[in-house]
């Protein structure tokens, strides 16, 4: 966590010093619909589901010019999925209910393209992300007959089986668009994993999954700073 701050402040002061224009600082909170892309072993694998969840963190906007600037942050959300399977064992119908509840804090690095239509301005974003795994839990509801079962655990973020449940470490590309009214920008955006995140402990004969978000946001501007 100590890194990934001190990562975060080192490119803003980048940022910062590409041109004497003022930053734009904001809140941002949002609603995620998180899943994972799941590549399985054999043809026994699992439905995924979306798992709702949320975003909320501090941003800054660095301009470059009226069109282009940079956007960075430290933003809190969550990822996970849901899995369903349902199968026929020793003549019993079994139903499982898996779910990943992870949090993660994302570092977006992110290229802003900027115009006026009326009184208000559309905006579109594409850049590269990197997060870090803090917590999580594991659910596992199973159901044999008319008799569920439900386990949960905690995950452990680590980069191999011995040393944890799930890697620590997420990259990927995030991309979105909205509009502005004022100080307060709307906007839509979906995220990519490209880090295989997978220890092979919780998903089933998976030999690799990563991170999918589709989110909503709204953001305050708090003003500028010469």
């Amino acid at each position: 966590m100590k890194n990934l701050i001190t990562l975060t402040i080192l490119i803003i002061s980048l940022f910062l010093g590409l041109n004497s224009m003022s930053q734009t600082f904001g809140l941002r909170a949002g609603l995620h619909s998180s899943s994972m892309q799941i590549k399985y072993i054999s043809s026994d694998s699992e439905n995924s589901h979306i798992n709702p969840g949320f975003q909320i963190g501090p941003t800054v906007e660095v301009p470059i010019n009226e069109i282009f600037s940079f956007e960075s942050g430290l933003l809190f959300s969550t990822k996970g999925v849901k899995l369903k399977k349902e199968q026929e064992y020793l003549n019993e119908f079994i139903k499982q209910n898996k779910k990943l509840n992870l949090l993660y804090v994302d570092l977006p690095l992110t290229a802003k393209l900027s115009t006026d239509v009326g009184q208000s301005k559309i905006f579109g974003v594409l850049g590269p992300y990197v997060s870090m795994g803090l917590s999580g839990t594991y659910e596992n509801e199973s159901e044999t007959g008319s008799t569920p079962k439900l386990h949960e655990l905690d995950v452990k973020f680590g980069s191999n089986e011995e040393e944890g449940d799930l890697k620590k470490f997420d990259y990927g590309l995030t991309a979105g668009a909205g509009i502005i009214l004022k100080s307060f920008q709307i906007g839509v955006n979906y995220s990519l994993g490209l880090a295989d995140v997978n220890v092979f402990k919780y998903i089933n004969n998976a030999t690799k999954a990563t991170n999918q978000v589709m989110g909503i946001s709204v953001e305050y501007k708090f003003g500028k700073t010469e």
